[in-house]
């Protein structure tokens, strides 16, 4: 028996039993949870995908996961029995995980403009989404009138202005978060 065959059946099987273990909780509408469960998908990783109810604190999946996620907020992940939240954090730990899929440009100026344009990309674009979301869902909800209208319109303009902005700033197929 060679020893480097009994060293790739040991990886498969911790692997293996590694990814058997691995709970991703997400929420649809979360921008930071999508990031990293498009990270999980482009990586090709198997996980368990559980949809946490944020209106619904009593439901198993969701009190499962206020167990993992100290701010209460995703994603969060269970993986090999270990707590992991905080959308950046987790991709930073796919990266770790499984280096041979790296989502990563592999120069450190294009990891430092890649890291800008996250950092540029929460502090723009997700404020003018949930406001768009929170604009719809005061349509969807029944307000009425002029206001509501006004409010959704505003919204609806700023988050496509800024989306804009951080597209024409983007240079990459993917932008890590």
């Amino acid at each position: 028996v060679s020893t480097q065959s009994t060293w790739g059946h040991f990886l498969s099987v911790y692997f293996f039993s590694f990814m058997a273990a691995f709970k991703f909780f997400n929420a649809d509408f979360c921008p930071f949870a999508q990031r990293s469960w498009i990270a999980l998908e482009e990586k090709g990783v198997a996980y368990e995908h559980v949809i946490v109810n944020y209106f619904n604190k009593t439901l198993p999946a969701t009190q499962d996961f206020l167990k993992l996620s100290p701010e209460g907020t995703v994603p969060a992940a269970l993986v090999g029995g270990e707590a992991l939240y905080d959308s950046l954090l987790f991709n930073e730990f796919l990266e770790d995980f499984h280096p041979e899929k790296s989502l990563l440009p592999k120069d450190p100026h294009q990891r430092f403009h890649m890291r800008s344009q996250i950092k540029r990309h929460d502090a723009r674009l997700i404020p003018a989404f949930y406001g768009f979301l929170m604009g719809c869902a005061s349509l969807v909800g029944g307000a009425r009138g002029e206001l509501a209208g006004h409010r959704w319109s505003r919204s609806q303009r700023q988050l496509h202005s800024r989306a804009d902005g951080v597209q024409r700033q983007h240079s990459g197929p993917l932008s890590y978060g």
